[in-house]
């Protein structure tokens, strides 16, 4: 707060459940907070450039997928999109030819957006039990209900995923000194 004054407000919320479940849990457990709000969702393994942050809430629309173009494996969230630039797939599993990048892992949506993604994370949780999955899944099955995000590239930017000791080795190697 001493940063940001009262433009922000933070609520931490634990998720006791975290070493059976995955990220979907976790964003479904804040949805007393963030149900029909508007939500910047930052995944927490993440070192970046924090102009990627003031680009996604500079951009002109409501919902805003941040994507980076690389070489990319099985391992990350990859992101197919048509001819348009619009998102038809987001997984892990989606071909890496295919993908135009990789989702990484900061998202803006609006009040509708989240009303509609807790509508089916509402499903996913209590019907069918994915607490252990990628919220991911709850976005390609709005997509294909045509509830989507546009996509902004911030591949110029720096941003790493941290996941092991080797991540954060080469994080160190590669961020640009104006970030220190």
């Amino acid at each position: 707060k001493q940063t940001y004054g009262a433009s922000i407000d933070v609520c931490f919320i634990h998720n006791k459940d975290y070493e059976t479940t995955n990220n979907i849990y976790s964003l479904w457990l804040a949805r007393p907070k963030v149900d029909g709000e508007e939500v910047l969702l930052l995944d927490s393994d993440l070192l970046y450039d924090g102009q990627i942050v003031e680009r996604v809430l500079a951009d002109s629309h409501e919902n805003v997928l941040t994507l980076i173009r690389h070489e990319l494996g099985e391992e990350e969230m990859k992101v197919v999109m048509n001819e348009d630039g619009a998102i038809t797939e987001i997984s892990k599993t989606c071909d890496p030819a295919l993908a135009a990048g990789e989702s990484l892992g900061i998202e803006r949506m609006g009040k509708a957006y989240t009303t509609a993604l807790y509508k089916e994370l509402e499903v996913m949780m209590n019907q069918e039990h994915l607490e252990n999955t990628f919220y991911e899944l709850a976005f390609l099955r709005l997509i294909a209900k045509g509830t989507t995000f546009s996509v902004l590239d911030v591949t110029d930017l720096f941003s790493c995923e941290l996941d092991t000791i080797e991540d954060f080795e080469n994080a160190k190697q590669r961020i640009p000194a104006h970030l220190y």
